[in-house]
């Protein structure tokens, strides 16, 4: 059982690394295109 965790563990983190690479090159584009990337405040 401890190395299913260790395996699906490794799948997971594999995944995190795509999901950070694909965020990371559409702030890259979006920045070439000139878009704004600051963060809206919150209104209340």
């Amino acid at each position: 059982m401890v190395r299913a965790a260790a395996f699906f563990s490794g799948i997971a983190q594999f995944e995190r690394d795509l999901i950070s690479e694909r965020v990371r090159s559409g702030l890259s584009a979006a920045k070439a295109l000139g878009k704004s990337l600051a963060v809206r405040s919150a209104s209340t």
